[in-house]
């Protein structure tokens, strides 16, 4: 989580630096899904350029979320890595084998040392949290999601669609709840990423 929550403060560098006479850089917003939402929580309390935050379906307990992925076995092999250590395992989900992934030392570290919900605590800005109820990895919702509200001080927002972890993005041609989502998010950006029209509202 450590490195990729750097990698995310660096964008927002990139971002800064490269790009400010393309986009405003004063009005910055960032959306995080699933482990990306745990990312973009932490980050955004740590970067005071990042304005608005979107988090889809993020894990608020990262231990509880990831030992129904890889198991408890697998976390306490982990946890005993020495340094520059991996181990690979097998990801599953409700007795379904999903995929394989290789994690290293530090993963199994950051799993307890980094909260998502500590760290929106000192959030202050607008945060909008979209989750699918019928989310079977991170679960259960929508009080993975309410615990991010719970912990978090400003104007917010919980949206719910009747969905999976993905949205329900492979049940068809046309994915309508992840059409939702972005929906959702847009219009959360459109409105506290717009100074006046936010004040105003």
């Amino acid at each position: 989580f450590t490195t990729q929550i750097e990698d995310a403060i660096a964008i927002v560098d990139y971002i800064v630096e490269n790009l400010r006479y393309q986009v405003n850089v004063r009005r910055i917003g960032m959306i995080g899904f699933s482990q990306g939402g745990l990312i973009g929580s932490v980050a955004a309390s740590q970067d005071r350029r990042i304005d608005s935050l979107v988090l889809w379906n993020p894990p608020a307990t990262p231990p509880f979320t990831y030992e129904g992925l890889i198991g408890r076995e697998n976390i306490k092999a982990g946890l005993q890595l020495q340094r520059e250590g991996v181990l690979n395992v097998s990801l599953h989900l409700e007795g379904t084998y999903l995929l394989d992934v290789t994690l290293g030392q530090g993963f199994f570290e950051d799993l307890f040392k980094v909260s998502p919900l500590a760290h929106i605590k000192d959030y202050k800005k607008p945060l909008m949290v979209v989750v699918g109820t019928q989310d079977l990895i991170v679960w259960p919702q929508p009080d993975q999601g309410i615990n991010f509200l719970t912990h978090h001080k400003g104007f917010e927002k919980l949206v719910q669609l009747d969905a999976d972890h993905i949205f329900n993005y492979w049940e068809g041609p046309e994915p309508e709840k992840l059409d939702d989502a972005i929906y959702w998010s847009t219009a959360w950006f459109l409105k506290t990423l717009n100074k006046k029209r936010f004040e105003k509202d």
